[in-house]
């Protein structure tokens, strides 16, 4: 799955086709906590607690010495909006994540000699727009949601 993310993004929700100025990416996760809100061994399970976003964390294997996501980050500094989009395969949806105002973290290592770039994002809030296609690549009617971060909370 192509994942690419633009770091200036504007406040439309238009589908972009051509990726040229954006920056491609290797991985994408979702670090998920549980707020517990009752002592250990009570009869609440971790489970049942609502799930929260802490934030996403990006990542790209580079070569050592180009570091093409520094690069990128120095060309095109965050501005108010952040937009990543996973490009699926026909049949799937495509999605677009829109974050507001995001503080966003970078970092390297390299784990059995690959050199890994990592960027961390936290944001307040969260748009996602879901863009279902069918197995001919033809797009169904998007769905557009939004979640408060903060309070765990869809809108």
């Amino acid at each position: 799955m192509p994942i690419y993310v633009k770091t200036d993004a504007g406040p439309d929700y238009d589908t972009p086709v051509e990726h040229d100025g954006w920056l491609a990416m290797d991985d994408l996760h979702w670090k998920v906590f549980r707020k517990m809100d009752r002592a250990p061994g009570s009869e609440m399970l971790r489970e049942d607690a609502a799930a929260h976003i802490s934030d996403i964390v990006l990542a790209r294997e580079s070569e050592t010495f180009t570091a093409p996501v520094f690069q990128y980050l120095k060309s095109h500094p965050p501005g108010d909006r952040l937009l990543i989009h996973c490009v699926m395969r026909a049949g799937d949806a495509d999605i677009l994540y829109y974050l507001d105002n995001p503080t966003l973290t970078y970092s390297r290592s390299d784990p059995g000699g690959r050199m890994m770039e990592i960027l961390t994002l936290v944001c307040r809030r969260l748009d996602i727009k879901c863009m279902p296609r069918d197995d001919q690549d033809r797009p169904i009617i998007p769905h557009i949601a939004g979640y408060d971060l903060v309070r765990g909370q869809t809108s």
